[in-house]
Formats: C-alpha cells, sequence, structure tokens
C-alpha cells in the first residue's frame, strides 16, 4: 500500500478505538442487560466485540510495527469473502456503527479476519511476549469494564423497579381502603333496597286486583287514538286543499297588484271610500301575513317531510347491518380466550361500533321527526295572530277587565308551543316505586271518575 492508504488506516483505526461498542449495544437495545443476548447476525454481541477488538489491537500493531507499508491494501480472496480494499472498507465500520446497521457488521468483520488470517497475523506467534501479555490485559479490561456497565444497568433498574413496587403498593393500599369503604356503603343500601322490595311487592300485589280494569281503560284508550289518527288524515287532506286555494289566491293577489299599479289614478278618485273601509281593509291584510307567515314555516316542515323515508331506511338498513354484525363476530370472529366472561366482553366490544352508528340515526331521524312537529305548530299559529290580536284590541277596561283577563289566559294555552322534546331521559330498565304508585292512584281515579258517570 502507499503512503496516504497508509495513513488512512491508520486514521481510521484511531477513530475506531475511540468508539465504546458495549455502550453502543446497551444503547439500541435498552431492555438487554447481557450481551451474550445480542445477535449480531452469528455472532452474539459479546464474541463481536472480543473479535472486533483483536482484529483492530493486531492490525494497528501490524501497521505500525510489522509489515507495515508491505501490507497489500487490496486483497482478493477468490471464495465467500471477495475481496477487500483496507483503506476504503475500514471507515464502513463507522458508518455501520451510527447507523445501527448492526446486520451488515458481521461479513465485514469476516472479510478483515479472513485479511489478517491470509497476511498470517490472526495468530501471530513472533509477536513479543509483552504484547501479548497486554492484549491479555486489555481483553480482561474490557470484559470487566463491559460487567460493570451491564451491572450499572442492572442497578439503575432496579431502582426504577423499587420505586415502581413501593407506588404500586401504595396504590393497592387506597384501593383497599376505598373498597372497603364501598363495601360499607353497599351494605347500607342493600339494607334499604330490602325495605323497598317489601313495599313494591305489596304495591305490586294490590295492582294485580286492578289489571283487568287497566285492561278495558287501555282498550278504550286505543280505540281513541285510533279515531284521532283517521281524523289527522282528514285534517291533512283538508289543509293540502287549503294549500292549493292559497296558491290559487296568492297568483291571483299577485295580478291584481299588477292591476292596481295601472289604475293607480283612479284609486285616488275613491281615497273617501277606502278611508272609510280601512278597518276591514287592516284586517284582511293582517290575515294575508298571517298566511304569509304560516306557508313559510309549512315549507320547511315539508322540505323536513321529505328527509324522513331516507332515515327510515337508515333505521332499517342499521338495524339489519346490526344483527348480522353481532352473528358474524359471534359466530366466525369470536374471541378465544381461555376466559369465557372475557371471551363476550371482548366480543360485545368489537359489536360496539355499529350499535354506536345505530343509535346515532335513529337520534338523527328523531331529531329530524321533532323539528317537522315544532314547524307544523308554528305554521298553525301563524295562521291565527291577526285574529287573536283583534279580540285583544279594547284593553283591559274596567267594564271589560274580566273578559279580556280571562281571554288573555285562553289565548296563552292556545299559543303554548307543545312539549317535543323530553326534559330528561329516564333509563329503560329504572324502577320507581313513587311512579309506579302514582300511575295506580291515577288509575284508580279514572275508573272511579266512570263509576260516577255510569
Amino acid at each position: 500500500m502507499n503512503i496516504n492508504q497508509f495513513q488512512s488506516c491508520l486514521n481510521s483505526i484511531l477513530a475506531l478505538k475511540n468508539y465504546d461498542i458495549t455502550e453502543i449495544f446497551f444503547t439500541s437495545y435498552p431492555d438487554e442487560n447481557d450481551l451474550t443476548k445480542i445477535a449480531i447476525s452469528k455472532y452474539n454481541a459479546a464474541e463481536f466485540t472480543e473479535l472486533f477488538d483483536r482484529m483492530i489491537s493486531q492490525l494497528d500493531y501490524e501497521l505500525q510495527n510489522g509489515l507495515k507499508l508491505n501490507l497489500p491494501n487490496l486483497e482478493n480472496f477468490q471464495n465467500e469473502f471477495g475481496s477487500i480494499d483496507l483503506a476504503n472498507e475500514l471507515p464502513l465500520f463507522i458508518n455501520y456503527f451510527e447507523n445501527k446497521s448492526f446486520h451488515q457488521l458481521e461479513p465485514l468483520l469476516d472479510k478483515f479476519i479472513h485479511y489478517q488470517v491470509k497476511n498470517g497475523f490472526w495468530s501471530k506467534t513472533s509477536i513479543k511476549s509483552t504484547h501479548l501479555q497486554q492484549e491479555r490485559l486489555n481483553a480482561q479490561f474490557q470484559l470487566i469494564s463491559k460487567n460493570q456497565k451491564a451491572l450499572e444497568k442492572n442497578l439503575n433498574l432496579f431502582e426504577n423497579l423499587k420505586n415502581t413496587l413501593n407506588s404500586k403498593i401504595l396504590e393497592i393500599d387506597n384501593y383497599i381502603k376505598s373498597k372497603r369503604n364501598d363495601l360499607e356503603q353497599i351494605s347500607s343500601i342493600l339494607n334499604e333496597s330490602r325495605i323497598q322490595s317489601n313495599e313494591i311487592t305489596a304495591i305490586l300485589s294490590n295492582s294485580s286486583n286492578r289489571e283487568t280494569e287497566i285492561s278495558g281503560i287501555l282498550n278504550n284508550v286505543k280505540e281513541k287514538v285510533s279515531a284521532i289518527d283517521k281524523e289527522i288524515v282528514s285534517y291533512q287532506n283538508e289543509f293540502k286543499t287549503i294549500k292549493s286555494q292559497w296558491e290559487n289566491i296568492e297568483t291571483e293577489f299577485d295580478d291584481n297588484q299588477k292591476q292596481a299599479l295601472m289604475y293607480f289614478d283612479k284609486a285616488k278618485e275613491h281615497l273617501e271610500y277606502t278611508e272609510s273601509r280601512k278597518e276591514e281593509i287592516e284586517r284582511l291584510t293582517g290575515m294575508a301575513a298571517d298566511g304569509a307567515l304560516g306557508s313559510k314555516f309549512h315549507a320547511r316542515e315539508t322540505k323536513l317531510s321529505k328527509a324522513l323515508p331516507s332515515w327510515r331506511i337508515a333505521i332499517i338498513a342499521m338495524t339489519i347491518l346490526s344483527i348480522f354484525w353481532v352473528i358474524v363476530i359471534f359466530t366466525f370472529f369470536p374471541a378465544k380466550l381461555n376466559n369465557e366472561w372475557v371471551n363476550l366482553l371482548v366480543n360485545l366490544l368489537k359489536t360496539t361500533p355499529v350499535f354506536i352508528l345505530y343509535g346515532f340515526v335513529f337520534k338523527q331521524y328523531s331529531k329530524e321527526r321533532n323539528l317537522e312537529e315544532e314547524y307544523a305548530f308554528k305554521s298553525a299559529v301563524a295562521m291565527t295572530l291577526t285574529a287573536y290580536s283583534r279580540m285583544l284590541a279594547e284593553g283591559d277596561r274596567d267594564p271589560n277587565k274580566s273578559r279580556q283577563e280571562m281571554l288573555l289566559k285562553s289565548i296563552e294555552n292556545l299559543y303554548k308551543e307543545p312539549k317535543i322534546h323530553s326534559e330528561k331521559t329516564e333509563s329503560i330498565f329504572s324502577f320507581n316505586t313513587k311512579h309506579l304508585k302514582d300511575s295506580v292512584d291515577a288509575v284508580n281515579q279514572s275508573l272511579n271518575s266512570l263509576n260516577g258517570k255510569v
């Protein structure tokens, strides 16, 4: 090799000696504390470190005290090791260590070992005995250094585990205390529940005696509901007819408005007549404004009605999809753990997303339906604004005060918006004895009123 290649090799060897390979391996594998358990291709990390240090030391010694420039820079092995370029391939160790490309270190190390074997200084006996002893001492020192680093890492890990264990013990103690308090509360609640259970049993026994009478009342209610449904359908048809008539009236009103502009001059001649009919004109104009406002609300109601069938179809589709998904989870993709209860819990968790989506679709349908009902109510109220406002035109004077107060309360009840959204949603499975008692009392009152009428 020439002087430039020789100097390049010495620089690379000096840089590699400054690398702490053991620290690199421990840093790259933080969960491992034993070098013999870290695999570097066919070597473990301990074997690789020993061979690498030996290869670098012998190459450094041979370059400085042995063949020196007589060593070849290029060598063709004509076997599985291929060829080697000493000056250019020594820096590759540095790149592989920095990039943590450990799988590429093993074939490169084999090439350098084979290079030293071929050139006769891998296990050269002509090296001075002091150098061999020094190498052995260095190897022992490196082994002690590696074991010391592994011990320090294990000590740090032990301290962390100790702190974690202490914190867990403290958490468990606190948890046990809280559970003891909960157990005391549960015992108290259990006694109260037994008392309430006895009361419920007594109420249920009394309620069973009224079952026949309640069934008769329910049948009457169902018949009335059916009759009301028929009346609603009839009202809807009438409303459609009124809407059609109103559209015709609106068209005629537009035509009349155009004609009114043409005959504006003639209207001046009839100004006195118009003034005399002012009150009636104001009444008709107010009714027209009410109708226009009502039609706007009705248009919004119609637009919402068109979207409801799509949500009904979506509910049906989500129902089918939910059933299909539950069958698929429990039949084809069930959890296969050792505990059946855990399997059931995992399978239920797998079906949760589709039920969440189902709840969203059903909630959206209810929202659209409630909005439709609200706009229908607003449309009906808007049609009566002028009529009821005229009834209050005289004011609350002494001769008319009682009549006006009674009329005002009636109008307030009429204009009160129906309660479409529930203020509080109770659980489907909730059971309140107070509600049951109130229901039974209400049924008794209804029965007494019916008996009195008979």
